[in-house]
């Protein structure tokens, strides 16, 4: 007999099943009307995918047809997984280019301790975005700013093309920077391989004009297919132009990377890294699909979503992966409508892995070089840098710097560069309020407002009424209270009362309490006093705590500017009559004495 308990338990079971295998909620209500369109738009997003893929994958210094076992694997965990429509979870030039910038210094040089390597970052990505997203913090990608985030791919761009030029060329690549590498091939252009050059450069113009054409056209593999055909009609590998060699025996079972703690250890800051942009690029990416089509994500599970891609990519021997935007969009235009898409390109992926992957070998090596090039060349978005220019310079100084520190350190050390940029520029600005100055505005509504950008609102007399317009924190209590003490000497007379707003604020702690007591005591010692006006229910409890309320009397909280406005304008006319009867009360009584 099943109890109640044992059905409540299973009740729980299969809901949490649901909400952490959304397929298994979506898939058996799945409309058959959507079936040709996301067949479509699988088989095109694979054939858009495979070169590139396997482009990718010489970006991650691992073998081309690792790049088609981690599309194939991270499609498939994030159709499982995810609660977006559109994500491509797959091969990306961004974390292509952080892997192999994690994994080169920790491998020495030693081929199959690269590999091993490459794996286990993808692992360890992986299992931090699923702890992130069981805690629930992916909030944290919020840290990097949209200017640093596109500083920074500008910068990547940079790396990669520059990077791949030697490829295109036919000649050695060289370490270092963007600028040491750019020099590197200026002074080797005079060892250009023509044939190499030409192809490259004609795969390149191919791919822009059909993407431009129409971005369902698989461009990539067109180009790769016409010249694996050349390559095997003219033996351009016997004549001894660079190929991508064998890539048979690419599957193997799932397996834990064999790594050592040692090595582990150093990859962990690296792989923080690339976990934090994997989930600042495909938070922005799904968002901006779902926002587009109209239906929600779930962002925590998001978060498990990319982490189990990442971690099966690991296992399958794979390197990390995100949210490809440049993938999403090639489906979005071939009509994608469910994931029922990403796991009819998994399919396409295994397919090619199985069947198709030795027709690669004798692709050469420049084709992947252009594949990289042209994917690359559309991460740049010049309308973005254009609108910070226009609108706040702040923000193109964010992304030059951004741009210049992964130019001239490498990937991961421009990736560091951007975030601590960012977190200074935002804690700066945290630190320098915004406090705006009064009036009431003429009419029936009475409202206060900024009176710089109103030169209609009239301030009551005998007040100074400032709005912080920022939350009062420990950070920038000191210039909040330098802030008001520098209007109330700027102002013509000295305020009876200064009206400080501080809606905004939402708790008090133990600095600006006392820089509240601290303004106090130099609004009095300049003959004027404090009242706080719109003080949320939280800070008005702290207040009452630390004796502030008391402190500032009866008349010094009010709940708006209005209220507040009109309580003291009555309290003055009360006090003003008082010290006039007092003073025509006092002058016979001085005259008697003078007689």
């Amino acid at each position: 007999m099943t109890t109640n308990a044992e059905t409540g338990s299973s009740s729980r079971a299969r809901t949490l099943l649901l909400r952490h295998v959304p397929i298994l909620e979506w898939l058996p209500r799945y409309p058959r009307a959507f079936l040709g369109a996301d067949v479509i738009s699988g088989i095109t997003s694979w054939a858009v995918m495979v070169p590139v893929a396997m482009a990718y994958a010489e970006l991650a210094g691992v073998p081309a047809g690792i790049g088609l076992i981690t599309a194939m694997t991270g499609m498939t965990a994030y159709a499982l997984l995810g609660t977006s429509r559109h994500a491509k979870v797959t091969t990306s030039s961004t974390m292509a280019v952080m892997s192999a910038s994690v994994v080169a210094p920790v491998a020495g040089g030693d081929t199959a301790a690269y590999l091993a390597l490459t794996a286990m970052l993808a692992v360890m990505v992986g299992v931090m975005l699923l702890v992130a997203g069981l805690l629930k913090l992916g909030f944290l990608a919020e840290f990097l700013a949209k200017p640093v985030i596109t500083g920074f791919i500008v910068g990547l761009a940079a790396s990669i093309v520059v990077g791949q030029l030697p490829k295109l060329l036919g000649v050695p690549g060289s370490d270092g920077n963007v600028f040491d590498q750019a020099i590197h091939v200026v002074e080797q252009l005079p060892e250009t391989d023509p044939v190499s050059l030409v192809l490259g450069a004609g795969a390149i113009a191919l791919i822009l004009v059909l993407r431009r054409i129409d971005r369902r056209i698989p461009g990539p593999l067109i180009a790769v297919a016409v010249a694996i055909v050349l390559s095997w009609g003219l033996g351009l590998a016997e004549e001894g132009l660079a190929v991508v060699g064998d890539l048979s025996a690419l599957l193997t079972a799932p397996s834990l990377p064999g790594v050592s703690i040692r090595d582990i250890a150093f990859l962990a800051a690296g792989a923080a890294g690339v976990m934090f942009l994997a989930l600042g690029e495909s938070r922005a990416a799904t968002r901006s699909f779902a926002a587009r089509h109209r239906y929600h994500i779930d962002p925590d599970q998001e978060l498990v979503a990319l982490g189990g891609a990442n971690l099966s990519s690991g296992l399958m021997g794979g390197f990390a992966v995100d949210a490809s935007v440049s993938s999403m969009a090639t489906g979005e235009a071939a009509g994608n409508k469910t994931q029922l898409s990403s796991l009819v390109t998994a399919a396409g992926m295994l397919l090619t892995i199985i069947v198709l992957a030795p027709l690669f070998g004798d692709l050469p090596q420049t084709i992947l070089a252009a594949v990289i090039i042209s994917s690359v060349v559309s991460l740049v978005d010049f309308a973005e840098w254009r609108r910070y220019v226009a609108w706040r310079k702040t923000d193109a100084l964010l992304a030059v710097i951004a741009a210049f520190g992964v130019m001239a350190t490498d990937v991961l050390v421009g990736l560091v560069i951007a975030a601590l940029v960012s977190v200074v520029i935002l804690l700066y600005s945290a630190s320098q309020p915004a406090i705006a100055r009064l009036g009431r505005l003429p009419g029936p509504h009475d409202h206060f407002v900024d009176a710089e950008r109103n030169p209609d609102a009239e301030t009551p007399e005998g007040l100074l009424i400032l709005r912080l317009d920022t939350p009062l924190y420990y950070f920038n209590a000191t210039a909040v209270v330098d802030g008001v003490l520098r209007a109330v000497d700027a102002a013509e007379e000295l305020p009876r009362a200064v009206l400080l707003d501080i809606e905004d604020t939402i708790e008090l702690d133990v600095t600006t309490s006392d820089a509240l007591y601290e303004l106090t005591a130099a609004l009095e010692e300049r003959g004027t006093r404090l009242v706080v006006v719109h003080a949320k229910g939280t800070v008005r409890d702290r207040m009452r705590k630390v004796g502030l309320i008391e402190r500032l009397g009866s008349t010094g909280m009010y709940p708006s500017e209005r209220i507040a406005a009109e309580a003291l304008a009555e309290a003055w006319a009360d006090e003003d009559e008082e010290a006039e009867a007092e003073a025509d009360g006092e002058r016979p009584a001085e005259a008697d004495q003078t007689d």
